[in-house]
């Protein structure tokens, strides 16, 4: 298994948006996917065509300071889990897509093993995502 970290703070893929002139895709996770590439790009080409992929994603977040005292413990009952927005399945899509346009692998239809999880980082530095693959 190959392991890399993406820096910077996780973005969930923006569903396309309907105005008067048409479909569009929003650009709010660009800087993110950006990130994702360029994490990706010592492993070009990795998996060939018919390769089998099992993928690791975890996701860490910025802790908001209304988690911790002043005395820097964490207050009671704060969770390491992030559980709430964004969404767990639209930050896979962005990663597996930012992937995809790093040419890691040909299409992200050969992954047949996904687990994600989303985490509370421990400080700010640790933010962005743990991202290890392999053949499966």
């Amino acid at each position: 298994m190959k392991t890399t970290f993406a820096h910077g703070t996780p973005k969930a893929q923006p569903r396309p948006r309907l105005s008067k002139y048409g479909v569009y895709n929003p650009t709010t996770a660009k800087a993110w996917k950006t990130a994702v590439k360029l994490a990706m790009a010592e492993h070009v080409s990795t998996f060939e065509k018919g390769d089998t992929v099992k993928l690791y994603l975890r996701f860490f977040f910025k802790r908001p300071k209304s988690h911790v005292k002043t005395n820097g413990e964490l207050r009671k009952g704060i969770s390491t889990q992030h559980v709430q927005k964004p969404d767990i399945d639209n930050l896979a899509k962005a990663v597996l897509d930012a992937m995809t346009d790093a040419k890691v692998w040909h299409d992200d239809s050969q992954i047949a093993h996904l687990v994600t999880s989303k985490y509370w980082a421990a400080d700010w530095e640790n933010e962005g995502c743990e991202i290890k693959f392999g053949h499966y």
